[in-house]
Order: C-alpha cells, then sequence, then structure tokens
C-alpha cells in the first residue's frame, strides 16, 4: 500500500473511530449527572455506592491484561464489539433489577466491557500512526490523536449528560433504552466501517504464552514504562474519588442535586480544554507550580466552608490530574513498542485498576470512619505529589 493511501486509510479510520466512541461516549455518560440518584432510588447508601464501584474495578483487574492478549493474538475490532454486547447486558440489569447484588453484579459487566475495549481500536490506529508517520510527527500525530479524541468524548459526554439529565426528570431510570440504541449504533458503525487489517500482528508470534512473554519483558528493559504504569495508578487515588464521589461531595457540602448537570458539563469543559493545551511544554516548564497548586487549593477546600470557593477549589486538582494524566499517556504511546502495545496498555490499565480497587474500598473505609471532606484532602494531595516527582524524574532521563 503507497503511503498516500495509509494516510488516506488512517484518516477514514480515526473518523470513524471518533464517531463510535462519541456514540459510546454518550450511551456510557446518559446517566452520569444522576448516577448517585439513580443508586439512591434503589435503596444504595453512598457506602454501597462506593463498593459498587469497587466491583467495576476488580473486574477491569481480572479480564484486562487477558484481554489484551487475545486483541494481540485475534481481531481488535471483534473484540471491540464484544466490549460493546457486554455493555448492552449491563444495562439491562439495571433496568428491570432494584438490590445491591445485581447492582454489584451489572457494574461488574461494566467493568468487563470496559477490559475488552482497552487496547483495540484505539491501539490499532496508534499502531498505525507509527508505521505511516515519521520522526518528530510521530510524537505530534500521537499528541494530536490523544488530545482530540479526548476532547470529542468529553463533547459527547456533555450532550450525553444533559440529554440523560433531562430525560431522567421524564423517564426516569427509562432512559437506559435509549443508551442501549446508542451503544448498538457504536458497534455498527465499527463493523460496517472500520478499515482493519492486522498491522501489528503481521509476521510475528501470536501464541499466548509468547505474547505474554514478549510483553513482561518489554516492560523488564524499559524502567520508564514501568515509572509510567506506576503513575497511572497513582492518579487513580484521586480520579475515582473524583470520578465515583463527586456528587456526594456536592450533596455533603449543600448544594442542591438540581445543579448537578451543571457541575458536570464543568468538569467536561474543562477536560475538554485541558486536552486542547500543548501538554509537553506546558508540563516542561510549569510542572512544579501545578503540583503546588493542586496541593494547596486541596488543603483549602477541607478548610473552606464557603459553597462558591468549594467549587472553585475543588476543580483545580482536577486540572492538575487531568494534564498529569495526559501528559503521560503521550509518552507511555511514544515508548511503548507496536508489536506488544494491546498487552502492554491492557497490563497497564490492570494494574491501574488494582489501585482503583484498593482506593475505592479505601474510600469507603475513610467516609464511614471520617467523612467525604478528609477523602478529598489526603487522596489528591498523595496523588499530585508522588506523580510529578515522577515526571520530573522521567523529564530529566528523556
Amino acid at each position: 500500500m503507497t503511503n498516500a493511501k495509509s494516510v488516506e486509510k488512517l484518516t477514514h479510520n480515526i473518523k470513524i473511530y471518533y464517531v463510535s466512541m462519541g456514540m459510546k461516549g454518550m450511551a456510557i455518560t446518559m446517566p452520569h449527572a444522576v448516577l448517585t440518584l439513580i443508586f439512591l432510588s434503589k435503596g444504595m447508601t453512598y457506602s454501597q455506592i462506593a463498593t459498587i464501584q469497587a466491583f467495576y474495578s476488580m473486574a477491569v483487574v481480572l479480564f484486562e491484561f487477558p484481554s489484551g492478549v487475545l486483541a494481540d493474538r485475534y481481531n481488535k475490532k471483534s473484540i471491540f464489539i464484544m466490549s460493546n454486547i457486554t455493555m448492552l447486558f449491563c444495562y439491562v440489569m439495571v433496568l428491570f433489577f432494584d438490590s445491591f447484588v445485581m447492582m454489584a453484579l451489572a457494574w461488574f459487566l461494566y467493568g468487563i466491557s470496559n477490559a475488552f475495549e482497552t487496547g483495540t481500536i484505539d491501539a490499532h490506529i496508534i499502531v498505525s500512526i507509527k508505521r505511516t508517520c515519521h520522526g518528530d510527527e510521530v510524537q505530534k500525530k500521537l499528541e494530536k490523536f490523544i488530545g482530540t479524541g479526548s476532547s470529542l468524548t468529553a463533547a459527547a459526554s456533555i450532550a450525553g449528560a444533559g440529554l440523560g439529565f433531562a430525560l431522567y426528570q421524564l423517564i426516569d431510570i427509562h432512559l437506559y433504552y435509549l443508551m442501549i440504541v446508542f451503544m448498538s449504533m457504536s458497534a455498527l458503525l465499527i463493523f460496517f466501517q472500520y478499515k482493519y487489517r492486522d498491522v501489528d500482528r503481521e509476521g510475528r508470534d501470536t501464541r499466548m504464552k509468547q505474547l505474554v512473554k514478549d510483553s513482561f519483558k518489554e516492560l523488564k528493559n524499559s524502567p520508564s514504562l514501568r515509572w509510567i504504569i506506576l503513575c497511572f495508578g497513582a492518579l487513580q487515588m484521586y480520579l475515582q474519588v473524583h470520578f465515583q464521589m463527586w456528587q456526594s461531595f456536592f450533596l455533603e457540602v449543600g448544594y442542591n442535586e438540581k445543579l448537578f448537570l451543571g457541575f458536570y458539563l464543568l468538569f467536561q469543559i474543562i477536560t475538554i480544554i485541558v486536552y486542547k493545551l500543548p501538554i509537553s511544554k506546558i508540563m516542561e516548564h510549569y510542572l512544579f507550580c501545578s503540583a503546588i497548586g493542586g496541593i494547596g487549593a486541596a488543603i483549602f477546600l477541607f478548610l473552606s466552608s464557603h459553597k462558591v470557593l468549594t467549587l472553585v477549589l475543588y476543580c483545580i486538582p482536577v486540572v492538575v490530574i487531568l494534564m498529569l494524566g495526559y501528559y503521560l499517556q503521550t509518552i507511555y504511546n511514544l515508548k511503548v513498542k507496536e508489536e506488544n502495545i494491546s498487552s502492554l496498555t491492557s497490563l497497564s490499565s490492570t494494574i491501574t485498576r488494582c489501585f482503583s480497587v484498593v482506593t475505592l474500598l479505601a474510600a469507603s473505609m475513610i467516609i464511614d470512619a471520617f467523612s467525604l471532606k478528609v477523602l478529598y484532602l489526603v487522596f489528591p494531595i498523595l496523588s499530585i505529589a508522588f506523580v510529578s516527582l515522577i515526571c520530573k524524574k522521567l523529564m530529566r532521563h528523556s
């Protein structure tokens, strides 16, 4: 295939991927602005909500690395579609069951779906970029792909959350029927329109045992990859608390649930802005200032009782953590070898989810023993401090 045709095919596939992930993002995020309300309406407590979320992370821990190895051996396109089908089963369970056990099982399926998706179409595109582009163009293209994808996903999340919030007021839990439609459309678009050729599997040993061995060998020989993966895990100390508990936090400090949609949209807009930044340059020059700002905001958030100031202070660590995550994600995809990308991406996510499980279980205990404010004091400080130090170390050795 000529380079011009390769570029044309890559551009087509990236567009299809963006649209598919946009529809999937809308489906996933439709209940996000009201998720705590859905759980509470089913009789869950705050502690049970944290435990249910932990089941999601446990499923990812158990299935993500095996699914990544499967993606390196078999068809990434098919495994992506399996991810969507598994999510459909989760939605059906949420629609028709109310017990804690069934919700935990539904979120376990949600985790399996997420595990199947990791290292599939996204990894195929990253490998295609590395083979199609050359020199400095590779890093620029990767940064653009990651940044644009995350921004579009955030935009889809805004649309999904807004639609979900409005529909919840009208039809309650039945909004999950529309989520089923969007998830199905996402799978069908990839099935019929994504031009797939196994560019990362040609001419190599695809035996399961050898794939696992090669992945661990690369990790063993690359200290930078090990540090980056550890940082991905450390970021979860704050991200899991933020993603899963922000509604509970704002209820705790006295905000009305009617403002949840506005808060959710604010967080997505922050995500879009962060992923439009020239992140490598910013991290090189302002890493220390960003870390101090995030840690300082967490301390003042704990001390503050003013509602508006609380919202402002809450957003600062969110920005810092997203910036650190974006930077690390770009460096990781640049360093990882293309032949092991699915396995190592899934292994990275598995380790990250181990941190997520520990974080959510610890969060549940901290909430019971202390308060949500203590949780939002300790976790962002530890996460930002550790990851910033490692980023500085990576910069010195790059």
